[in-house]
């Protein structure tokens, strides 16, 4: 008898454990999605940039809209563009953990007929389009029913791969752990993303470039040096086709990217290479020189460009737009 009472408590107690371990689990999940500051700030971000992609539209019209991941961020300053050739855009990009996937139905969300979508999504990730990364769960929340309307066309009309997915909860104690580490270290809670960018959308770089290390000859593979798969081709396809039935202009434009000097030729010519597979289905104004070997251009990372950089960029995507006639005309 005193054998079997042990016995049930330890089951009752493994019970109460187990609910207990779920919904601190859960709780953890919550927190990291709707209230750590990185959540919040990533919120406050994407509203500021549809904010003024709304200011833009009722201002002018029409409008240009760049997106892509952390290196479009960094690299279009759209307060260039209006003051050198009367463009009117907006920066839409976010970082490319959300997947090319993510960032296009994305950029879709900012375009009215008549509008230039600039597509910039670092190339690596026409590799595996259809991937949903976790970090997609969290910056799906609160979009609006076309976003979800369009994720759905992207996956061929499959609801079921389209769906909502809780898969960043899975991710909850990582991302507490990250947290409170960061209060223990004294680091940043959040990142710097509010404090450093314009309301058009660009992340200003810091004047001067904290010490980078240019991409070397591994990571060519994975950066420009592939064929396009057949889920790439379909990514760009799906694309053209949207653009096509909602009279947007699409382009594709390389972001730049700092390779070892010894590579750089080496580098453009496969970016060369690739771009004549993605202009099958989406013309790329810059299919060679967007690899460089000028450290000085970035900021804090191959990809990242620096205020000086972002600035000689945006000046060169401007001609390129002009030259390419995909201006939108407000008159």
């Amino acid at each position: 008898m005193p054998s079997s009472i042990l016995i049930s408590r330890i089951r009752r107690n493994l019970f109460w454990l187990l609910v207990v371990s779920l919904l601190a689990y859960l709780a953890a999940g919550m927190f990291v999605v709707f209230v750590s500051p990185q959540s919040v700030e990533q919120r406050g971000v994407r509203r500021l940039k549809r904010d003024y992609a709304l200011q833009l539209k009722e201002q002018y019209g029409n409008k240009v809209v760049f997106v892509g991941g952390s290196s479009t961020t960094y690299s279009v300053m759209p307060s260039v563009l209006a003051e050198n050739y009367g463009i009117h855009a907006v920066n839409a990009g976010l970082n490319a953990g959300l997947g090319s996937g993510f960032l296009l139905c994305w950029g879709l969300l900012f375009c009215e007929p008549g509008d230039t979508l600039v597509v910039m999504i670092e190339p690596g990730l026409f590799r595996s389009p259809y991937s949903q990364p976790s970090s997609q769960s969290v910056a799906e929340l609160g979009l609006p029913r076309k976003y979800w309307k369009l994720k759905q066309s992207y996956f061929d009309g499959n609801f079921w791969r389209a769906r909502p997915r809780l898969s960043s909860v899975k991710t909850s104690g990582k991302g507490l752990t990250g947290l409170l580490g960061n209060l223990i270290r004294g680091f940043p809670v959040a990142g710097h993303w509010l404090n450093y960018m314009s309301p058009a959308g660009h992340l200003n770089g810091i004047e001067y470039s904290v010490e980078i290390t240019p991409y070397d000859a591994k990571d060519m593979s994975g950066h420009i040096n592939f064929a396009l798969p057949p889920d790439g081709n379909r990514a760009l396809g799906w694309l053209r086709h949207e653009c096509e039935a909602r009279g947007i202009t699409v382009c594709y434009i390389y972001p730049k990217c700092c390779f070892r000097s010894a590579l750089v030729d080496e580098a453009n010519r496969h970016a060369e290479k690739l771009a004549r597979e993605i202009s099958n289905d989406v013309p790329v104004l810059n299919p060679s020189d967007s690899i460089v070997d000028d450290v000085d251009l970035f900021y804090d990372a191959p990809l990242h460009l620096n205020i000086e950089g972002a600035r000689l960029f945006s000046l060169e995507i401007g001609q390129m737009l002009m030259i390419a006639d995909m201006v939108p005309d407000n008159e």
